[in-house]
């Protein structure tokens, strides 16, 4: 058998162009400048649990190294520093009052752009109820609020607060339980916050009334 190999004649090899061999006319594509990454915007929103009873936690995005300060009225609450993807976060504002504006500024690191914005939000609180019998032995205390919502109540005498109940709302958003009056006498107050874990939300306090006889 007779195999034909087909080779290029002089003249197309001389026409064949090698890598790095372009012809003196041939136009060579510039290369665009890369647009610059631009600045995220100054933003905020609150993390919280769906029905708002935490104090709150803010995220929001901004120009990378700035710094971010949130306040409400004259007081900084949080201070925080954009990381390199233009992200912020604070923990939770536990200073702050039940609703209200926060105010959150800007300052790029070399102090020289601020930007400014404000954030509007507002904390539910559970009520307390709380009646001592006539005879100082029992006490009867009260909760409502968000159903199924954990609340922590505490009790104190002289101002020293001890854990009196840690409990989770029922369906109707109530709870209620009566306690014997120890040696020390009633509770001068009674306080009730909805907490979970590391979570919680501003305290209501209330002072036990008399009001019924204890059976």
């Amino acid at each position: 058998s007779v195999f034909a190999i087909n080779a290029l004649s002089p003249s197309a090899q001389s026409e064949s162009v090698l890598p790095g061999n372009l012809p003196a006319d041939t136009a060579v594509p510039e290369l665009s400048p890369s647009a610059p990454t631009p600045t995220p915007g100054l933003t905020a929103r609150i993390i919280s649990d769906s029905e708002g009873i935490f104090f709150p936690v803010i995220r929001g995005t901004g120009a990378p190294g700035a710094t971010v300060t949130i306040g409400q009225a004259d007081t900084a609450l949080s201070r925080v520093t954009i990381d390199s993807q233009g992200s912020w976060s604070t923990g939770q504002l536990s200073d702050s009052s039940i609703e209200g504006t926060l105010s959150l500024r800007e300052q790029s690191r070399d102090g020289a752009a601020v930007r400014e914005s404000s954030l509007n939000y507002r904390i539910q609180t559970p009520s307390i109820s709380a009646t001592l019998a006539t005879d100082s032995t029992v006490i009867v205390v009260k909760v409502v609020g968000v159903p199924g919502a954990p609340v922590h109540v505490t009790s104190g005498n002289g101002g020293v607060f001890s854990s009196l109940a840690a409990v989770v709302l029922d369906a109707n958003g109530v709870w209620s339980s009566s306690f014997d009056v120890g040696p020390g006498g009633s509770p001068q107050e009674l306080s009730v916050r909805y907490a979970a874990g590391n979570r919680f939300g501003p305290s209501v306090t209330v002072v036990p009334s008399t009001g019924y006889t204890a059976g």
